[in-house]
């Protein structure tokens, strides 16, 4: 099932590589608006040179923070595969498992109907167990520590969004992979799709989702919202907000793709015309400006928890539920 899954993932889905292709394009058609709109406000000329100083901003990119964003994202890429290995299969072996269960054998072909609902059903439970499993790391301590290696960023590109440590990725691999392959399992008791179906349904109905939001631009300068749709739909200026280490900002904002979450928990904040500024409180950042940092620090503050001490520094997990 893992070499098929990995086939399945690269060659049979036909939304995989469009959608792939598209992140980048969103991007740079969200920055070009974003500098067009700053450089109205201003007064000032719009020009090829301008928007090279808009998407290429020097003093930013070649710092420490922007560097170790740079390393997590060339090796996330590469490691994407152990993630898919941890999510899709396991929500398809779950969903199999739960779908043969004595009792469980189905019949009725699927339809159109059928589809939608695996569509909507690989969908809504993985956001739902993302909201959660992202608040739990702003929550607990224990997890934030982990957490802290992507909040440590101190602009936002594109490269922040795989800026994440090794085991917190597993951990939303995971949860998420349960919950998809639950919600599966149950449809696939009464539908008889079978485990090539869902190789194709689990990968696919997220990829779109996130590019109909506009996932890429989460992770950018372009304060972009949907007005009072975002009430429901995670546009990039929540996201924005929730990067920001402002402490009325903190812990606001934990969806991907749907915000309805966070207004049904009460965690939702819009941007407003607040100012952003991404990072952690205080030099907290300052810590995490080497890649030993990134990756064993977290560890070694988890070990000193573990032994009963205390946490050291200002915790993000105050107020997080009403």
């Amino acid at each position: 099932m893992i070499e098929g899954a990995i086939s399945w993932f690269n060659q049979a889905n036909p939304f995989h590589g469009f959608i792939a292709g598209t992140g980048l394009l969103v991007y740079l058609i969200g920055c070009l608006a974003q500098y067009a709109l700053n450089a109205r406000q201003v007064g000032e000329r719009i020009s090829l040179s301008g928007l090279g100083r808009f998407l290429f901003p020097w003093d930013k990119l070649l710092t420490h923070s922007t560097r170790i964003d740079l390393f997590f994202y060339v090796v996330n890429r590469l490691s994407n595969h152990l993630l898919l290995i941890t999510n899709v299969v396991l929500a398809v072996w779950l969903s199999h498992v739960l779908a043969t269960w004595p009792g469980g054998e189905a019949t009725v072909r699927p339809d159109l109907v059928a589809l939608v609902l695996a569509y909507m059903l690989a969908f809504l439970p993985r956001d739902l167990a993302h909201y959660a499993i992202h608040r739990l790391h702003h929550e607990a301590p224990f997890l934030w520590e982990l957490h802290k290696v992507h909040h440590a960023s101190t602009y936002l590109t594109p490269l922040t969004t795989l800026r994440t440590h090794p085991i917190e990725d597993q951990i939303f691999a995971v949860g998420e992979g349960l919950a998809m392959g639950v919600a599966l399992g149950l449809l696939r008791r009464h539908y008889a799709f079978g485990d090539g179906d869902m190789l194709i349904i689990i990968p696919t109905a997220y990829k779109v989702a996130q590019a109909l939001v506009l996932v890429p631009l989460q992770h950018s300068q372009v304060r972009l919202h949907f007005g009072p749709l975002d009430r429901v739909f995670y546009s990039p200026s929540l996201h924005q907000v929730h990067h920001s280490s402002e402490t009325h900002h903190w812990n606001k904002n934990f969806g991907e793709c749907l915000s309805l979450w966070d207004s049904l928990f009460g965690s939702y904040r819009s941007l407003g015309s607040d100012e952003v500024t991404p990072g952690l409180t205080g030099d907290e950042h300052l810590a995490y400006r080497t890649l030993v940092a990134c990756y064993f620090r977290p560890l070694a503050r988890q070990a000193r928890m573990l032994r009963g001490e205390r946490p050291v520094g200002p915790i993000a997990s105050k107020s997080a539920f009403p």
